[in-house]
């Protein structure tokens, strides 16, 4: 309930475009991310406990504090939409996208942060490239990866 009553705050504060709930169309979204971005099915993708093992290509661009990783996010561009996708979320989903510029992005950041090991993803809503983030809040470590759809896809 907890987090719904945020998530109605958050939609609340932020209308469309800055904030989209991609309840419905979520599922579609995640596949396409999925067959972009990883070497796995909707369905391997669903039974794997390391998505980042099943990436195409990847590189780790920043392993760092989670203090860091806070300000990592505050340097996303304003006025840019961006796909959000969060693994295992804190009301028991295996997982929720949204579509969201960087204030709102940060807000459920902030909302999901209190699980001991987070995952999340964020992804141009060209599917060009992705970050996907590791988080360890008990060795107060966050990894960073990168991955590229293309040779064409954005140098982050």
């Amino acid at each position: 309930m907890y987090w719904q009553e945020k998530l109605d705050i958050i939609k609340k504060k932020y209308s469309s475009p800055v904030f989209r709930d991609m309840f419905r169309a979520g599922g579609d979204i995640v596949e396409k991310i999925i067959r972009k971005f990883h070497n796995a099915t909707y369905q391997t993708f669903t039974q794997s406990d390391n998505p980042k093992d099943l990436l195409k290509s990847f590189e780790l661009v920043k392993e760092t504090c989670i203090l860091d990783l806070e300000n990592y996010l505050y340097q996303l561009e304003d006025g840019v939409n961006y796909w959000l996708f969060l693994l295992d979320t804190p009301m028991g989903n295996r997982f929720q996208v949204y579509d969201c510029r960087k204030a709102p992005l940060i807000e459920l950041y902030y909302l999901a942060s209190v699980q001991d090991n987070m995952k999340f993803y964020i992804v141009d809503k060209k599917y060009e490239w992705l970050l996907f983030f590791e988080l360890d809040r008990k060795e107060n470590t966050a990894y960073i990866y990168q991955s590229e759809a293309n040779e064409n896809g954005k140098k982050i």
